[in-house]
């Protein structure tokens, strides 16, 4: 917490009890490049300048680099956000990554979904090393968390198609997506499913699980296979479907078994040859069926039962070793919901990153904006400056899909760069 962080004339001792001031920095500039118009940090007063007995005041570091933020924009174009996946959540599916889920009035949700694609997304892990506690920060360590690099860019918005949209409003605001995911619990009474159908039959490509099917959220018609209830133990190797292995399956998957029809194609498959994805084509669009209930392993959902409505804090999902600690830590990743997110994003996004980083894409009047963070090599400690490792410069490489124009660059540890390509 910056408040903390006083920077004060007659307190200099206090300027370094809070978050780093690189920290501060990259969430700034975060929140700038994903398109922010208003930032409030809590007791910026305290930490932002120091005032003398005269009323006079000067900026802290601190407040220079907020000022540096109006600087940049008046020379740049930092254009808008390029998200082409929607994930639709229901409104009273909250997520927070402390595991501190408030249900609202409805007893029946789903934890388990918001976080696997979550954490799927944004890895609150180092490399492909798990983390041995749930919990963000180190303050023995010096390790900070906050914000995190991650081979996924910020590709997605979140939408609710059950927040009482009316008439085509929800799908006039999913018609701008290119690919949808469907992701947890969501009521088929209150649902827009109207909005899906008109989607993907408009072109758009919805990506959904057979147990969605199943409650009607999407149709059969539209999904091009039909479910009887049948189930299989699934295998223990993703395939795609001419058979090219594409991740281990560690966990116990179950899948469903479907009937398709004349549109669906496997999609995915494992080694015993059950199919664990079909896609089909309807209208102008296409929908991807997933096989496992909600895209996850079998076991999932007896641990995501919260059995108290008002203190889910008191099930089981929060603290059991296979539930919210194990994604959190990375001991429990999910190989399909990561093949999907990575398809999507080869086939939306118009360029390449390579390197251990944290970006994403916005478009200009002229081309292509890429944002570039860096969180790694940087130490705090309450009371003392922030140390930065030199050692975890971040080599990264940017590449132009339509036109192959290429940029490499680095970025300092704690640090941030932009690319600008297709101008």
């Amino acid at each position: 917490n910056p408040s903390s962080a006083k920077w004060l004339n007659d307190h200099p001792e206090e300027m370094h009890l809070g978050g780093s001031r690189s920290l501060m920095a990259r969430n700034l500039w975060y929140g700038y490049f994903i398109g922010s118009v208003l930032h409030c940090m809590e007791g910026s007063s305290n930490f932002f300048y120091a005032t003398d007995k005269d009323g006079g005041w000067t900026l802290s570091p601190y407040g220079e680099d907020y000022n540096a933020i109006f600087a940049w924009h008046r020379d740049h174009d930092r254009g808008v956000v390029y998200t082409p996946v929607a994930l639709l959540t229901s409104v009273d599916e909250l997520f927070s990554r402390c595991h501190y889920y408030d249900y609202g009035s409805f007893a029946k949700k789903d934890p388990a979904a918001p976080a696997a694609f979550a954490f799927t997304l944004v890895p609150a892990y180092v490399g492909d090393e798990p983390r041995a506690e749930y919990e963000f920060a180190d303050k023995r360590r010096g390790f900070e968390g906050c914000l995190w690099n991650s081979p996924f860019g910020e590709i997605a918005d979140v939408l609710c198609p059950d927040a009482g949209q009316t008439g085509d409003t929800f799908l006039d605001v999913l018609s701008g997506y290119k690919a949808a995911f469907l992701v947890g619990e969501h009521n088929p009474k209150t649902c827009d499913v109207r909005a899906l159908d008109a989607y993907v039959r408009g072109g758009g490509t919805l990506f959904c699980s057979w147990d969605q099917v199943r409650d009607g959220l999407v149709s059969s018609e539209a999904a091009g296979v039909t479910f009887g209830g049948e189930t299989v133990p699934g295998g223990n190797e993703l395939r795609k479907a001419d058979g090219a292995s594409l991740a281990k399956l560690e966990d116990g998957y179950v899948f469903a078994v479907g009937t398709p029809g004349a549109s669906a194609r496997p999609y995915l498959t494992d080694e015993k040859g059950n199919v664990v994805a079909w896609r089909s084509t309807c209208g102008k669009g296409r929908v991807v069926t997933v096989t496992a209930t909600r895209m996850l392993p079998a076991d999932l959902y007896p641990l995501a039962i919260v059995p108290s409505v008002r203190n889910p804090m008191d099930g089981s999902w929060a603290h059991n070793p296979k539930g919210y600690p194990a994604i959190a830590r990375g001991t429990r990743r999910f190989p399909i919901i990561e093949r999907l997110l990575k398809a999507a994003q080869d086939a939306l996004m118009p360029v390449t990153v390579e390197g251990d980083i944290q970006w994403g894409v916005n478009r200009t009047k002229t081309g292509w904006l890429v944002w570039l963070l860096n969180n790694r090599g940087v130490t705090k400690f309450a009371g003392e400056p922030e140390r930065l490792d030199p050692a975890a410069a971040a080599k990264v490489t940017v590449t132009l899909k339509a036109t192959g124009e290429r940029r490499t660059v680095t970025v300092a540890p704690g640090g941030w760069t932009t690319v600008s390509l297709g101008e």
